[in-house]
């Protein structure tokens, strides 16, 4: 939902993942790089800057969440 967002006419708004279904893909990608590493301490996530990072953030919380260590960012 877009709010103080107006769009000229013509162009739609697609949603291709929900609050939800991407909190899910967030954990499941967590999942997959705790599976895929053994050495949680000498893992660092990377993101570019704007959406890259925040992502490398969410997926550093999960990841400390599941295991107690948290990857640098």
């Amino acid at each position: 939902m877009l709010v103080n967002n107006p769009r000229p006419p013509g162009n739609e708004l697609t949603v291709v993942l929900d609050a939800d279904a991407m909190e899910t893909a967030v954990h499941r990608i967590a999942q997959e790089i705790i599976a895929n590493n053994e050495d949680l301490r000498s893992l660092a996530l990377l993101g570019i800057l704007k959406r890259g990072r925040p992502l490398a953030d969410r997926l550093a919380q999960h990841i400390e969440r599941m295991t107690g260590t948290a990857p640098a960012v």
